[in-house]
């Protein structure tokens, strides 16, 4: 899009057009948080609008009951333990690998170990 382009600043100049400069960005994102507060109302007036007990009612729709909240809790105590472990397997294939090319890194030896009597 052209600097000059007047969709710049529009939410169509965000979403059908792709920009992504300051302006675009900033539109689109008071669009966005207008739409969260209007649904987080919505819920507040009619809470059987959403399913509780839901780690997206919480996200969604910002419910903040205790089953939303504890199924939130599972979900990310999840989420972290997923990427923990597929970290530690991408670190372990690393390991592997550099092992199997003769790469691995020598580890440090204290200097104390070395000039021990």
């Amino acid at each position: 899009m052209l600097p000059d382009d007047p969709r710049h600043g529009t939410v169509n100049g965000y979403t059908n057009v792709k920009c992504r400069c300051d302006r675009c960005r900033k539109a689109w994102r008071a669009v966005v948080n207008q739409y969260k507060k209007d649904r987080i109302q919505r819920l507040m007036h009619n809470p059987k609008l959403a399913e509780h007990g839901k780690y997206t009612t919480y996200a969604n729709w910002g419910c903040r009951c205790e089953p939303c909240k504890t199924a939130w809790k599972t979900y990310y105590a999840a989420k972290k333990e997923a990427k923990k472990n597929a970290l530690d397997i991408i670190k372990q294939l690393n390991n592997d690998q550099q092992h199997e090319l003769g790469t691995a890194p020598v580890l440090p030896v204290e200097h104390s170990k070395l000039y021990s009597t």
